[in-house]
C-alpha cells in the first residue's frame, strides 16, 4: 500500500464513493455558490453543477418549486465533514442560527408554490424577490466564512480538467538514528490545515465589530410604515388592501437585508421577512379581496336602487350583517333579480331575507362554513349554489340574487329579521 493519502489536498473523506459507486450526497465547501446543494448534486451524479443551477432557476420562475426544493436540499443534505444535516441539528436544538436562511427559504418556497397555484405570478412575485434576496445574503455570508477559513470556492477553484498538483515524493528511508524530541504537530493533522512554515495564529481576541443598528432601524421603519398605512386606511377615505400593506413592509425589510449585506448586521432580518412573507402568501392564496372597512357593520338597504348604488359591499375583517327584510321591490318585475354582491376577507357574513321572495344564491368560502336554508358545506373551498322559492309558499314578490364570498370564515343565510 502506498504511504500517500488517497485524498488530494483541500478535500475531505466525504468525497469517497458511496455504496452505489457515486460520491455521497453531501454539500461540498469547494464548489458552492450559496450552500453547495447544486455542487453536491453535480458531484453525486457526475455532471456539471451548472446544469442543476439552471434547473433550480427555471423551476423557481415557473411555480416556485425550485425555491422549495433548494431549501429542502439545504436542510436535508449534510455538509462535507458533518454527519448530520441542518434539519436534524435544528430538531436537536443545535445550529438554529446557521439554519435560519434555509428554513426561511423553504417556507417562502411553500408560499410561492401555493400562491402560484392560486393566483399565478400576482402573489408569487414578492415572495420570489424575497427568496432571491435571502439567497444573495446567504451567498455573501458563505463567501466571507469560506474566505476566512481558507477554503476554495467554485469561483476560485482550479478549472475543470486541470489535474491537482502531485503530492511531494517522500524522501528515501534513512538509517535509524537516536529518538528525536517531539516536534510541533504535523500540518496535515492541524485542524486549521495550515503549513507549519506559517506563523501560528495570534491568541489575542479579534477586535469586536462595531454594533450595527441596521436591523433595529429597518424593523422600526417597517413598523412605522405599517402604522401609517393602518391610519390612512381607518382614519381617512383611503382604502389600502392588506396585500399592498404587507408588500410595502416586506420591501422595507428586504431593503434592510440588502444594506446589511454590505455593512453587516442585517442577517437577522431574515426572521421578520420570513414571517411577513408567509403572511403575504397566506393572504395571496385567498381569492376574496381584503378591501373595505374592518370591524362590525350592519347594512339595511331600503330600495333596489340603493342596492345597485352601494353593491358590492366589502369588508377586510369583522362581521357583516346584511338585512334585506325591508327591501322595497314595488314596481319591479318579479322575474328581474336585484343583484347583491358582498365579500368579507376574514370574518362572518350574515344575510337576512324576506320570506316572500325568490332567492338565487352563489356562495364561496376559501376556508370555513356555508349555512343556507337548504343545507350547509364546510372545509376548504366549499361552495353552494341554490335557487330557493318563497318560504311562505306564495307567489314571489320579487327576486334577489346573492353573490357572496368569504376568505376565511362563515356565510349564513336566514329568513326573517335579525
Amino acid at each position: 500500500m502506498s504511504g500517500t493519502s488517497p485524498h488530494p489536498t483541500g478535500t475531505t473523506p466525504r468525497a469517497e464513493t458511496g455504496d452505489g459507486g457515486n460520491p455521497p450526497l453531501h454539500r461540498p465547501p469547494h464548489d458552492r455558490v450559496v450552500s453547495g446543494v447544486c455542487g453536491g448534486l453535480g458531484r453525486h451524479f457526475g455532471v456539471d453543477p451548472v446544469i442543476f443551477r439552471v434547473v433550480f432557476v427555471v423551476l423557481a420562475l415557473f411555480g416556485g418549486l425550485g425555491v422549495l426544493l433548494y431549501g429542502l436540499g439545504w436542510l436535508l443534505m449534510p455538509a462535507d465533514g458533518q454527519t448530520a444535516p441542518l434539519a436534524r441539528e435544528v430538531l436537536n436544538g443545535r445550529g438554529i442560527g446557521a439554519a435560519i436562511p434555509a428554513i426561511a427559504l423553504t417556507g417562502i418556497g411553500v408560499g410561492v408554490f401555493f400562491s402560484y397555484i392560486d393566483n399565478g405570478f400576482d402573489g408569487a412575485v414578492p415572495l420570489l424577490i424575497v427568496a432571491a434576496i435571502i439567497l444573495y445574503v446567504a451567498q455573501q455570508s458563505t463567501r466571507r466564512n469560506l474566505k476566512a477559513a481558507g477554503v476554495e470556492t467554485a469561483a476560485t477553484a482550479p478549472p475543470a480538467g486541470v489535474p491537482p498538483a502531485a503530492p511531494p515524493v517522500a524522501d528515501a528511508p534513512q538509517a535509524p538514528g537516536p529518538p528525536l524530541a517531539p516536534g510541533p504537530a504535523k500540518w496535515w493533522r492541524a485542524p486549521t490545515g495550515k503549513s507549519p512554515d506559517r506563523p501560528a495564529p495570534s491568541q489575542e481576541p479579534k477586535p469586536r465589530r462595531p454594533r450595527s443598528y441596521i436591523a433595529v432601524a429597518t424593523v422600526s421603519l417597517a413598523a412605522v410604515a405599517g402604522g401609517v398605512m393602518w391610519w390612512l386606511d381607518t382614519g381617512t377615505s383611503a382604502d389600502i388592501s392588506v396585500q399592498a400593506a404587507l408588500a410595502v413592509v416586506l420591501a422595507i425589510l428586504a431593503g434592510g437585508m440588502l444594506v446589511g449585506t454590505f455593512f453587516g448586521g442585517g442577517r437577522w432580518l431574515i426572521l421578520p421577512s420570513f414571517a411577513v412573507a408567509v403572511l403575504l402568501s397566506a393572504v395571496a392564496a385567498v381569492t376574496v379581496p381584503f378591501v373595505g372597512p374592518s370591524g362590525e357593520r350592519t347594512i339595511t338597504p331600503a330600495t333596489a336602487e340603493t342596492v345597485s348604488a352601494s353593491s358590492p359591499y366589502r369588508m377586510k375583517f369583522g362581521e357583516m350583517r346584511l338585512d334585506l327584510t325591508e327591501l322595497d321591490l314595488t314596481g319591479r318585475d318579479p322575474a328581474e333579480p336585484v343583484r347583491v354582491v358582498a365579500t368579507v376577507g376574514a370574518g362572518n357574513m350574515q344575510i337576512y331575507l324576506p320570506d316572500d321572495v325568490r332567492v338565487i344564491i352563489e356562495a364561496d368560502v376559501d376556508l370555513g362554513n356555508i349555512d343556507l336554508p337548504n343545507g350547509s358545506s364546510s372545509g376548504y373551498r366549499p361552495d353552494r349554489d341554490a335557487v330557493l322559492p318563497p318560504e311562505n309558499g306564495g307567489p314571489p314578490r320579487g327576486t334577489i340574487a346573492l353573490d357572496l364570498g368569504v376568505g376565511v370564515g362563515n356565510v349564513e343565510v336566514f329568513y326573517g329579521a335579525p
